[in-house]
């Protein structure tokens, strides 16, 4: 089988993991393969943007994907960031004094060196007006 490379996938994906990154989102199917088949497809992008060390790997990577049944039989493929308040993480940081740091902190400070993740996160806010 060839090895998929990012060109191959829809660019509706990539903003999939965009999205996903900063806040949940649901997808609905009607049939639960349908969902897996769209978290497997989701998971082969992340492969390939970390193959081809692609911008937006730092951000994928930061994205939980689960496949979920609603009430009413439909199914659903939920994409959330992986440290929100709601897991617990970021309100222990936050308890403990942990805080971004405003943006004339992060001006007076150092950047990180290019291309770490903390650096491409900076920078997709920064594109984004996060």
């Amino acid at each position: 089988m060839a090895t998929k490379g990012v060109i191959n996938f829809a660019p509706e994906a990539l903003e999939f993991y965009r999205t996903a990154s900063t806040k949940p989102i649901r997808l609905e199917f009607k049939l639960e393969r349908s969902a897996i088949r769209a978290r497997q497809r989701l998971y082969d992008l992340r492969k390939a943007l970390r193959r081809e060390d692609h911008h937006l790997v730092a951000v994928a990577e930061q994205v939980q994907l689960r496949v979920v049944e609603g009430d009413d039989g439909q199914w659903f493929l939920e994409g959330r960031p992986a440290d929100t308040e709601e897991s617990g993480l970021v309100g222990a940081l936050r308890a403990a004094g942990i805080r971004l740091p405003s943006a004339d902190e992060a001006e007076a400070t150092e950047p990180p060196e290019s291309g770490t993740a903390p650096d491409l996160m900076e920078r997709f806010r920064k594109e984004h007006g996060e």
